[in-house]
């Protein structure tokens, strides 16, 4: 229905974004920490870093926000991303495939597109998380 899809799909991704926009710059600044007797003289912080690759392969139900939104976030922590569309949902994924390349550069965000056997080979590469 209409109103779910501008619910589920739009809205929420909107959202995301804008939390995303809102908070950026909290997510970058260093979280201080406790210090120990051994580290009493030396700043002691913790400093978010990017994983690198990072594999999201999305399912058929809500293929917008189900994409986007851990999309838009592994993008906000500096992080790569190999997309695999549902192959179920056949309009999302051609969608995907022709309209992403055109925002995203595809050297940092393949589109892999395929059923079982090209998950399953995407399975197998090696991605940090």
């Amino acid at each position: 229905p209409q109103y779910e899809t501008t619910l589920m799909e739009i809205a929420l991704t909107r959202s995301e974004i804008k939390a995303i926009i809102d908070n950026f710059s909290s997510y970058m600044k260093p979280q201080h920490v406790s210090k120990t007797l051994a580290t009493m003289t030396d700043t002691a912080y913790i400093q978010a870093q990017p994983y690198g690759v990072v594999t999201l392969i999305c399912p058929w139900n809500y293929p917008v926000a189900l994409l986007f939104q851990p999309l838009i976030g592994a993008i906000a922590a500096g992080n790569c991303v190999v997309i695999k569309p549902s192959e179920v949902s056949t309009a999302c994924e051609a969608l995907f495939r022709d309209v992403l390349p055109k925002y995203l550069p595809s050297d940092c965000f393949p589109i892999v597109c395929g059923g079982v056997p090209e998950t399953s080979a995407l399975l197998r590469q090696r991605v940090d998380y």
